[in-house]
């Protein structure tokens, strides 16, 4: 397939090694879920301190390390941001036609599509996955105050910003340039690769990729990763603090 008239000649990966490169971290953020997960919830600690462990030991490691080693291999130089490609300048008005149309169709499919369909989904096809994956949530009740202030910061951190900061850089600043010789078609698999990889929770696949797509063809069509790291930090922000302020106030 020809180029679209916007690309530019970054280095390309085949088909076979972006999809590795895509799934592999996320295989190893599941390996880490279920076996941390599993003890974790034996003792009585809930799902959410799991998946912030995965981000601080797993996520964050991996994708960050791999863009260092890849650079450090390349210029011999330690960097994350000379192969984080999609750096293109664009003005103010451009940043919130899409950033904020974006947004608001990323919160409102994740509200109402994911809420009313996981369950269904779930019942339907992933019934036989471990119940603190597909139950598991925390309950203000059941912990101490300092417990609940302490878990939440930590997921504004790392949930709400550094996890889809370097998400970013490694899916859209990284891989997604690297398939962009396939045109409208890379945004698409990059989606679609991006919302299977995560594996802890594959019934909310359907509704990523719905959310999503627009965020990332705009990325792709405006060469601008600043775009999706707004979008993506924001709606973290927003759905952590509202998850925050449901729980104290049950």
């Amino acid at each position: 397939m020809s180029n679209n008239i916007n690309s530019v000649n970054y280095e390309q990966h085949s088909v076979l090694k972006s999809m590795i490169l895509h799934l592999l971290p996320g295989v190893l953020i599941l390996i880490f879920i279920l076996i941390v997960g599993g003890t974790l919830d034996r003792l009585g600690y809930p799902i959410m301190v799991t998946f912030l462990l995965s981000m601080i030991f797993i996520q964050i490691p991996f994708e960050l390390g791999y863009l260092i080693l890849q650079n450090k291999k390349n210029s011999n130089k330690i960097s994350i941001f000379k192969l984080v490609d999609y750096r293109k300048i664009i003005n103010l008005k451009s940043y919130l036609l899409i950033c904020i149309p974006s947004f608001l169709w990323l919160v409102l499919i994740l509200v109402l599509l994911s809420s009313r369909i996981d369950s269904i989904i779930i019942n339907k096809f992933f019934y036989w996955m471990p119940k603190f994956l597909t139950c598991g949530g925390l309950n203000s009740t059941d912990y101490s105050r300092l417990f609940l202030i302490t878990v939440s910061f930590f997921s504004v951190v790392f949930n709400g910003i550094l996890s889809p900061f370097v998400e970013e850089l490694y899916f859209r600043g990284y891989l997604l340039p690297r398939i962009d010789r396939f045109g409208v078609v890379a945004p698409i698999l990059n989606t679609t690769l991006f919302s299977i990889y995560h594996f802890f929770s594959p019934w909310q696949i359907p509704a990523r990729i719905i959310a999503l797509l627009p965020l990332i063809i705009g990325v792709w069509k405006k060469r601008n990763i600043k775009i999706s790291i707004l979008v993506h930090c924001g709606a973290n922000t927003l759905f952590t603090i509202f998850g925050i302020v449901f729980l104290m106030i049950k």
